[in-house]
């Protein structure tokens, strides 16, 4: 059985100072602004976050 939790953080929006709440989708979790809409991701894709071969970033 699957629980839905909506976790509310109070005036947490940097763009506008608006409530924001805990979400997730197939890309992962984020959280959305209930004021403006803004997204911040708090996770990232593991084929996203993969190194080059040879464990150095391109500069």
């Amino acid at each position: 059985m699957t629980q839905n939790v909506t976790r509310l953080y109070f005036k947490a929006c940097l763009k506008c100072g608006g409530d924001m709440y805990l979400d997730r989708d197939v890309y992962g979790t984020f959280q959305k602004c209930l004021q403006c809409g803004r997204i911040v991701d708090l996770e990232v894709s593991p084929t996203f976050a993969r190194k080059p071969e040879g464990g150095k970033l391109a500069a």
